[in-house]
């Protein structure tokens, strides 16, 4: 996963996988998936499932198919909608594909996520004026900062995989490490769960 920010574009913010008037567990935290395809029909069942099963949601999904010759850009369309799916040519390399999904990606603002904002004083349950409304700062969750979260087909996060992921964000900000900008997370085998494939990768300038 990791961190990112767009040129000022707006796009409507509805998804299937996210409802913009709940705030999530670690709200300021805005978080687009980004699934790429190819060819993988087998496994995108599991890989879906687990994008779109997660207990702390993405605010938004996007897929990239790249000239899959087998069911994979259907599946994919049928779970996240036409309007999410990139189709691209079947050499694009997965860096290229999360690039372009990157750029067509939405921008969600305070506009797009009210709880993101302060709340209105006026409580319509109680018909009454909540004067401690007024006390909080326009963005009490503080600034919203984007994210994406990289997916590959044979991927099948576990429920709390996002979750797990922001709070290791969070602990870092909290000891004032507030420059991360990528998190990964323990890789496991496909048919044999209990073998480790990565634990971590460490990236130099060579």
């Amino acid at each position: 996963m990791s961190a990112h920010s767009h040129p000022a574009a707006r796009h409507d913010a509805a998804t299937a996988v996210f409802d913009p008037a709940r705030p999530p567990e670690f709200p300021r935290h805005v978080v687009t998936a980004v699934l790429v395809s190819h060819d993988g029909a087998r496994w995108l069942p599991d890989a879906l499932a687990g994008l779109l099963g997660q207990e702390r949601p993405v605010q938004c999904a996007l897929g990239a198919d790249t000239g899959s010759a087998d069911a994979s850009a259907q599946l994919v369309t049928d779970a996240l909608g036409a309007d999410r799916v990139l189709h691209l040519a079947r050499r694009t390399g997965f860096g290229q594909a999360v690039e372009e999904a990157g750029r067509t990606a939405p921008v969600l603002t305070p506009d797009d996520l009210p709880y993101l904002k302060r709340p209105s004083g006026w409580d319509p349950v109680t018909r009454t004026w909540r004067d401690d409304a007024y006390d909080l700062p326009e963005l009490p969750h503080g600034e919203p900062v984007q994210w994406l979260w990289l997916l590959h087909d044979d991927c099948a996060p576990e429920p709390d995989a996002l979750a797990q992921l922001l709070r290791v964000v969070e602990t870092e900000y909290e000891l004032g490490r507030d420059d991360v900008a990528v998190v990964g997370p323990k890789l496991r085998g496909w048919y044999d769960r209990r073998q480790l494939l990565e634990v971590g990768v460490s990236i130099a300038h060579s």
